[in-house]
């Protein structure tokens, strides 16, 4: 096997420079969306944070203010089934027909479900017409 001359020797090591600066290019893109990612991570989490200080949910929802409040009953088969209310992955389970006191947000949540099943139905009957 025949020995490589100056020519190709210096031609090899120019190409492998050329990869190495590709690579270095490549690495440092990769580290900038990295760090764009990060910032929009610690966005993400601040507005998250903003968001259960200010309304909605609190931080502790056991904490909050109590209502008293009376689900109503429902006639049919599932009559005396109690509601389910899910609020940011917690589950409440409330009786019919009773007055209980629960946090002010699953009522509010219950109001604005009720209402989204009025403009549903609402919905159907415009599109049967």
């Amino acid at each position: 096997m025949a020995e490589p001359t100056k020519e190709q020797l210096a031609d090899e090591n120019a190409e492998l420079k050329a990869e190495l600066e590709a690579q270095k290019k490549k690495v440092a893109e990769q580290e900038a969306q990295i760090a764009a990612a990060k910032e929009r991570e610690a966005q993400a989490e601040k507005e998250a944070k903003a968001l259960i200080a200010g309304k909605g949910v609190p931080a502790n929802p056991d904490a909050e203010k109590k209502v008293k409040f009376t689900f109503p009953t429902i006639r049919g088969k599932n009559a005396d089934k109690d509601i389910i209310i899910s609020v940011n992955g917690r589950d409440y389970q409330i009786q019919r027909g009773v007055e209980v006191s629960v946090p002010k947000f699953l009522v509010e949540a219950y109001y604005c479900s009720e209402g989204a099943k009025d403009e549903a139905d609402n919905y159907i009957e415009e599109v049967a017409e």
